[in-house]
């Protein structure tokens, strides 16, 4: 196969006579024999980033660990999953490390997570998120540290009793509803251990790459009637409703994470996926996430949009989607597919629906990627999800965490071909993608993010490479390089 670097394509030899018009005596001082243009290199599109995601859920070991309480079991539990998600070009999983008022790694604010070794408090004999952590870096995917900011427990009803509260936990902070025990938003000492755990939680692990909230913030009427008033009378002299008074005491916990964040851990992404419902996201949670998007308080936003796709419906998959790119202002916003609801009646009987909503997504430039729930129903190839996921190209993460450095990387150099293989050269602590098109007027894809300096390929068509770094910002696009 042979190959032209068509960057390097240049005009040997200049013209010399006529540079300055060659006026001859007489003259117009035009050129008979002009230089011919130089070639320029081709000009490739390549895709922006898109995040590729999955929401890995430990509350009652929905995802993990399944009820596997052996420490060598669930290491290689989880390795398998990433495996797989590294396989279906996946960048990054939201696992939860804080589902119930607990926690997944040694903690002074609260205790062990039952959902590790069937019992609260106990130590599992390993650094669970040490690992986790490390076994995702290592296959290039991202993790984001999924925490509940206000729920500790739930139960079916109020016929069965809550458990004991941990020593920890002080009493005078929680409410215990019919269905859900939880900290008092209303309170700034439950804000105040809010950011001290997450503070802890990045102290002890500097790896992690994104705090992750869900839509849990005030309970719904659903859960349990809850009394106030004692709190408004000491706390909400400035609002003149309760209602007020409530969002903005979830206001204030979203800020003071978001500042949080930015000052002491920059580089860190914050995300929050409320449920697709903006009315009741804001009438009865609370979460008025018009606001936080407003004020910049958010990396990403992710509304839960399990709705199926219905042209009529005010609730449909489209219309809900709208609100949100309309609403989110100039914060970064990714889709949160229901990869649960795959097969059921109303939705889909396979993965079409999926499918559709992701290129419905794609062609809203606000939109910067997909994520899924849950794990264990891509484990599952629910509906053939994988199947239709098998066809997606690798993708590299977007940048949306607004304190990552946007420092200029480097370009790759001395893109060449030869045996089989591409090689190049980088600089400095980099990754590379490698990009592909068989035509320069069709947009590239990516063949493979590395950390190696070449790739073997062998398909006609055209080649180019950018460099990588940690924070997913990417360099200008090497030379192109043309194999015939």
């Amino acid at each position: 196969m042979r190959y032209r670097p068509l960057y390097n394509i240049a005009v040997a030899l200049l013209m010399i006579v006529g540079l300055a018009g060659c006026k001859r005596e007489g003259g117009s001082g035009s050129d008979p024999n002009p230089p011919e243009p130089v070639p320029q290199m081709p000009t490739i599109k390549i895709p922006r980033g898109e995040l590729r995601a999955v929401w890995m859920t430990t509350a009652w070991e929905l995802d993990w660990p399944h009820g596997n309480y052996n420490p060598k079991v669930q290491r290689e539990l989880y390795t398998d999953r990433l495996d797989l998600l590294r396989k279906y070009h996946f960048n990054a999983v939201f696992f939860q490390v804080r589902p119930m008022g607990d926690a997944f790694y040694d903690s002074k604010y609260e205790p062990w997570s039952k959902y590790i070794t069937g019992q609260r408090g106990q130590d599992p004999g390993y650094d669970v998120l040490d690992f986790m952590i490390k076994e995702a870096h290592e296959r290039g995917i991202e993790f984001h540290a999924w925490i509940n900011p206000y729920r500790i427990e739930t139960r079916p009803d109020n016929k069965k009793a809550f458990d004991p509260l941990h020593p920890s936990i002080p009493r005078e902070w929680v409410w215990d509803l019919e269905k859900i025990r939880m900290y008092n938003p209303a309170l700034p000492e439950v804000r105040q251990r809010l950011l001290d755990i997450i503070d802890e939680l990045l102290t002890k692990y500097p790896g992690i790459d994104g705090i992750h909230f869900d839509d849990y913030f005030y309970p719904e009427q659903s859960q349990g009637a809850f009394d106030d008033a004692a709190d408004y009378k000491k706390y909400g002299s400035e609002y003149s409703t309760i209602t007020d008074f409530r969002i903005d005491n979830v206001n204030k916990m979203v800020s003071s994470v978001s500042q949080m964040l930015r000052t002491k851990h920059p580089g860190v992404t914050f995300s929050i996926s409320p449920g697709s419902n903006a009315d009741h996201n804001l009438k009865d949670l609370y979460a008025d996430t018009r606001h936080w998007c407003k004020n910049g308080w958010l990396d990403l936003i992710i509304p839960q949009l399990y709705q199926a796709i219905n042209p009529t419906s005010q609730s449909g998959f489209y219309q809900r989607l709208s609100w949100f790119c309309q609403f989110s202002y100039k914060t970064p916003l990714a889709v949160g597919h229901a990869a649960y609801r795959v097969g059921e009646a109303g939705f889909s009987t396979n993965a079409d629906e999926i499918s559709k909503q992701i290129t419905i997504a794609r062609k809203d430039s606000r939109v910067y990627g997909s994520i899924y729930y849950r794990l264990q129903d891509l484990v599952d190839n629910r509906g053939g999800i994988l199947d239709r996921l098998s066809k997606e190209y690798p993708t590299v993460m977007p940048l949306p965490c607004f304190s990552r450095t946007t420092k200029a990387v480097s370009p790759v150099r001395d893109l060449s071909y030869k045996d089989g293989r591409l090689t190049w050269v980088t600089t400095g602590k980099t990754r590379s993608v490698i990009y592909f098109t068989s035509s320069v007027d069709q947009e590239a894809v990516v063949l493979d993010i590395t950390e190696g300096s070449s790739l073997e390929v062998s398909r006609k068509g055209y080649y180019c490479v950018t460099a990588l770094n940690e924070d997913n910002l990417q360099s200008k696009i090497s030379e192109v390089l043309e194999l015939k």
